[in-house]
């Protein structure tokens, strides 16, 4: 069964996830568990996750299926990764950014369900 992840929130520029991130460490005093020019993921004592992605730091072609404005995406650890993301387009749903790997950890993908919600798909390396 698949399970919820992470909540991660695109946004289209660093200047824009700079100041959400700011706003969430200190309001919800979160420590900082990875971080990069393109991604940083915030976490809590219970270990739940908020991910900041800057989409403009995004491969070419991962940008051109993916414009973000500040939008949240529910981060989903796949059982089956390739059927799942089959699975939402036959029953509606579209893909925004096709399966991208995740240097060093598996791989991601955002579909976008019938009524507009953004979902990331992870999978990680065994």
């Amino acid at each position: 069964m698949s399970k919820l992840a992470i909540l991660d929130f695109s946004f289209p520029d660093s200047e824009t996830r700079t100041k959400d991130f700011a706003f969430l460490q200190k309001v919800f005093h979160l420590k900082v568990q990875y971080e990069n020019e393109v991604y940083t993921a915030l976490a809590d004592e219970n270990a739940v996750t908020i991910g900041l992605m800057n989409t403009s730091k995004l491969e070419e072609a991962a940008q051109e299926g993916y414009k973000a404005k500040v939008v949240p995406n529910f981060s989903v650890k796949a059982d089956d990764f390739d059927t799942t993301i089959e699975t939402a387009v036959q029953n509606g749903g579209k893909v925004l950014m096709p399966k991208t790997t995740i240097e060093g950890t598996g791989y991601f993908a955002i579909v976008q369900t019938p009524s507009g919600v953004s979902l990331e798909l992870v999978e990680e390396k065994e």
